[in-house]
């Protein structure tokens, strides 16, 4: 749980470096690999954590321009990685000037750990 907006900052920028490491292990080849026989891509998935910050900024109320849920995934790891950082910034920009403390529980505490539990 956080107690402030700095803790809460401090722990998003970890996931986002967390992720970011992640993210810039894959290659345009390596997109189309799939985790299992029949289970999805390494594209798949990247563009899915991608995508799932834009959404839970959303379901958070804030709108991220130029975020579209439904846009197509990227040929490119370096388009998905772009994506994601542009997404993971403005979200941290956001709470740094839209949020208060108080705000924490009701919004924010879903973030992180939607966002390590697609990794």
């Amino acid at each position: 749980m956080f107690r402030t907006i700095e803790d809460f900052l401090t722990s998003w920028k970890h996931e986002k470096e967390t992720t970011l490491k992640m993210l810039n292990n894959l290659t345009d080849e390596s997109l189309g690999t799939k985790v299992t026989p029949t289970g999805r891509d390494l594209g798949f998935i990247a563009w899915h954590i991608t995508l799932s910050c834009g959404e839970m900024a959303q379901a958070s109320g804030f709108i991220i321009d130029g975020f579209d849920e439904k846009q197509p995934r990227p040929a490119t790891a370096g388009e998905i990685i772009a994506t994601f950082t542009k997404l993971a910034d403005a979200i941290t920009e956001m709470v740094a000037s839209s949020f208060k403390d108080e705000d924490l529980m009701v919004t924010l505490w879903f973030l992180i750990p939607f966002t390590i539990e697609g990794r």
